[in-house]
């Protein structure tokens, strides 16, 4: 009869799995001891060209650096240190255990030209305000991460952002940080230009620049480098606001970007409340029967005579005040009123609504009105 098969142990923790593997090491789920606990286990595993870059030597001082970094940075939005110890000669370090992270919820492959699953814009917000505020921290420490990416944000089963993995941080007051003539430091796309020509260059701005490409990343599914961030062709939904968001976000010059974490959240905080408080005053105006500005034209009525009634909010089309379907707004279900007189302030009309879904309208048309085209 076979017995069971060992499981490996690093240092006194048993490994239950691979997370991932990166150019500086392996992260393993692992178990805790005793308590049976299981955390994510980040072994100095470093591949071959990095080895012959850097040697191990200065790849082992680059590792414990990262401890030190993490260790000093307590902040609800950043990864927490749990451990640090040595299985044989290599250091290992423990942290909390996530089991999803940005990259695998928009499932972005190694290719990452390929196009990934898109996130609701709240979702994106709320991320991008506690991304922001970990970079604020880590900033005020003096620490530049250069490895803002989906796969470095872990997510709680809270829906809380964690920011992880610091093996390629830059301490701005102890100068530490990976340096080697003609390496590279940061992820393709995702790292600022400046990085790119040279890491050691990297500032608070290039974390920012990488912020920015990511929140594209998320609500496009598409990287700007592949197909320019100009977000209001990309999706009608987001306005000229958005455009001068990720303008201003993703500038190739670092003077002309956020110039700290705090002021790119308050960008991102206006762009939320004002789409809310579009939304709050485009159905007050309706029901106080202001006609809605014109946006996407779906349909049209011609009313004989025509309908004296204000336009109404209902779905997300408007039907204007002579009857015209006028525009398509907000993420509310394709369905329109009309009616030949004004309704209650219950929203009720007199007469029976014609209901439009699609292309074809289907019910009661009001008196004196006829369907005339659809798009």
């Amino acid at each position: 009869m076979r017995g069971k098969r060992r499981r490996r142990r690093i240092g006194r923790y048993t490994i239950t799995g691979i997370l991932g593997h990166g150019g500086m090491g392996t992260v393993y789920r692992a178990v805790m001891p005793t308590t049976n606990r299981t955390v994510a286990l980040k072994l100095l595993n470093p591949s071959e060209p990095l080895v012959a870059l850097l040697g191990m030597p200065a790849l082992r001082d680059m590792f414990s650096a990262e401890v030190l970094t993490m260790a000093r940075l307590r902040h609800p939005h950043i990864a927490d240190i749990r451990d640090f110890a040595y299985d044989g000669k290599n250091p290992f370090y423990t942290m909390e255990y996530y089991c999803a992270n940005l990259g695998m919820m928009i499932d972005e492959k190694f290719t990452l030209e390929s196009p990934t699953r898109r996130i609701p814009p709240d979702k994106v917000l709320a991320w991008g305000a506690q991304i922001l505020d970990g970079l604020g921290c880590m900033h005020s420490a003096g620490v530049v991460h250069r490895d803002i990416k989906p796969q470095n944000m872990l997510v709680t089963d809270q829906n809380t952002i964690k920011i992880c993995d610091f093996g390629m941080s830059l301490d701005m007051e102890e100068d530490t940080g990976p340096s080697a003539q003609g390496m590279r430091v940061g992820t393709p796309y995702y790292a600022a230009p400046e990085q790119t020509a040279d890491p050691d260059r990297a500032d608070e701005r290039s974390d920012l620049f990488s912020t920015g490409v990511l929140l594209y990343r998320l609500l496009t599914g598409e990287l700007p480098a592949m197909k320019g961030f100009m977000l209001s062709l990309v999706n009608p939904l987001y306005d000229q606001g958005w455009d001068d968001f990720f303008a201003r976000a993703l500038s190739w010059k670092p003077e002309r970007r956020f110039q700290n974490a705090a002021e790119m959240a308050a960008a991102l905080t206006t762009l939320e409340l004002h789409r809310q408080k579009s939304t709050r005053e485009t159905c007050r105006d309706i029901v106080a029967g202001h006609r809605p500005p014109p946006a996407t034209v779906s349909g049209m009525f011609r009313s004989a005579p025509p309908a004296p009634g204000p336009a109404i909010f209902s779905g997300s089309t408007a039907c204007g005040s002579r009857g015209h379907i006028s525009a398509t707004y907000l993420r509310c279900p394709r369905n329109i009123r009309c009616w030949t007189k004004p309704p209650d302030s219950s929203g009720n009309g007199p007469d029976p609504p014609v209901r439009w879904t699609g292309r074809k309208p289907t019910g009661s048309l009001p008196p004196g009105t006829e369907p005339v085209s659809a798009a």
